[in-house]
């Protein structure tokens, strides 16, 4: 897995690439993840437009962060994810808790 980010507007993207179905990976982006929330970024988006494949482990680094940045009234957002993610975000109810994006400009700017 790679891991990129930049930023857009008042959020962070977070762009991590290949299947994130591995606890390693997910831990790596976990890690990085927590470490920005600790750096002071309070809105975490996720772009997933070269992730073909997430488990329950990248579901629950979402839901943390979600939680962790709603306490700082911040937020997280998952942009562009492929078929497979987003039915996987669709079935277990996270686009309930987390907007997912198709476009940049969805983001809250």
């Amino acid at each position: 897995m790679e891991l990129t980010s930049k930023t857009i507007g008042k959020w962070t993207v977070v762009h991590p690439t290949g299947y994130l179905s591995e606890d390693h990976f997910t831990n790596d982006l976990e890690k990085v993840c927590l470490e920005k929330i600790r750096n002071g970024e309070t809105w975490l988006a996720f772009d997933l437009s070269a992730v073909p494949f997430i488990n329950s482990t990248v579901l629950r680094v979402f839901i943390l962060c979600q939680k962790l940045l709603k306490e700082r009234s911040g937020g997280v957002a998952i942009l562009y994810p492929q078929k497979n993610v987003l039915e996987v975000i669709e079935v277990c109810g996270l686009h309930k808790i987390i907007p997912v994006c198709v476009r940049e400009s969805e983001l809250l700017l």
